[in-house]
């Protein structure tokens, strides 16, 4: 079965953060693609949203889209 992941990373960045864990976008990546093999699904494609202006996401949006996961700049609640 094939499946795209839609990630609301600010959200999930905030909140592991709030409870002691620095989540890295590597980590992230290989989270979701192994969760996904172990679902017996091809993951075809990862779209991340967060606001990428905010200055602990400055540097990754460069990263995640150099392991072909796809941006997208978002303004959001928590600015």
């Amino acid at each position: 079965m094939k499946a795209i992941a839609f990630v609301d990373y600010e959200n999930i960045w905030t909140s592991l953060l709030e409870r002691g864990y620095e989540l890295s976008p590597d980590q992230l990546v290989r989270f979701l693609r192994a969760y996904a093999e172990q679902k017996d699904m091809y993951l075809s494609a990862i779209y991340l949203y967060a606001n990428f202006d905010r200055e602990e996401f400055r540097r990754t949006q460069t990263t995640f889209e150099k392991t072909n996961v796809f941006t997208r700049h978002v303004f959001g609640k928590n600015n």
